[in-house]
């Protein structure tokens, strides 16, 4: 089973570690009041932590102009791709399209609607060299009271029901080391394809540090994770979730266990 770091952001201080390769993965549905800052300001970033960088963005079957403000941007941003969905498949589907189209040793993902401060990567990479995942924990969580209660309940359920320990499941901002996605059999569509992640993660050894990390009120755009679909939809891969756990099918892959179990460090987190 895998152990966790505890982090706080002051102990990610110090000399910035540079990446040989990153690529952030940025899904996006209908957030054309969004996206262009977001590309920008996440671009700014990986090419400042990675000596090749490269950034995804993933339109989950907008009906706006997220996609065209992509295509605008291809000529100023190297390394910009877009791809797109006809039609929305969801949060997960969107997330494993982009780490498919990526060809970095390290994956990053983070939401289009720029409530997480992308200047943070830093403290991310700066853990890197110990870990396979660092994983930030949204510190003061800036969403309405309903889906924060919500998050806790959510996390709450699959603690105790698939001994997941990771803290904030559906936190978008995580660093992975590609080749430990790569050998994970990721198959969720919807939004509990952090809880998918997160287990699948534990079960491959993986080393998971976690730390805190700032989130923003949405300034543009709608949210939808407290939608009754998206509700039914993560409730209704709970369960495969969780036959799939019952059923021994979480376990480590043949690629995982051919290429090693990777090392346990420090201490448990909660």
């Amino acid at each position: 089973m895998t152990a966790f770091t505890a982090n706080r952001a002051d102990h990610a201080r110090g000399p910035s570690r540079r990446l040989t390769s990153l690529a952030a993965v940025l899904p996006a549905r209908n957030e054309e009041g969004n996206i262009e800052a977001a590309v920008l300001e996440t671009w700014h970033e990986v090419e400042r932590l990675a000596e090749r960088a490269e950034i995804i963005v993933v339109d989950d079957g907008s009906s706006d102009r997220t996609a065209a403000l992509v295509e605008a941007l291809e000529g100023q941003v190297p390394s910009l791709r877009l791809v797109r969905h006809a039609h929305a498949r969801g949060y997960g589907a969107a997330v494993r399209s982009g780490f498919a189209a990526a060809n970095s040793e390290w994956l990053f993902f983070t939401d289009a609607d720029r409530q997480f401060d992308v200047g943070e990567l830093e403290q991310l990479v700066a853990l890197s060299d110990d870990n396979d995942v660092v994983a930030g924990i949204r510190a003061r969580r800036r969403d309405p009271a309903h889906r924060r209660l919500m998050a806790r309940m959510w996390n709450r359920l699959i603690a105790l029901t698939l001994g997941v320990r990771l803290r904030d499941l559906n936190c978008a901002f995580k660093l992975l080391r590609a080749e430990v996605v790569r050998s994970l059999d990721l198959s969720t569509d919807g939004s509990a394809f952090g809880a998918e992640l997160a287990l699948a993660l534990e079960h491959r050894g993986a080393r998971i540090a976690q730390l805190p990390v700032s989130h923003r009120p949405r300034t543009w755009g709608r949210q939808t994770g407290g939608d009754p679909a998206v509700i039914l939809r993560a409730l209704a891969d709970y369960w495969r979730l969780l036959a799939r756990f019952r059923g021994g099918r979480l376990a480590p892959s043949r690629a995982a266990l051919e290429g090693g179990q990777p090392r346990a460090s420090g201490d448990e987190a909660r």
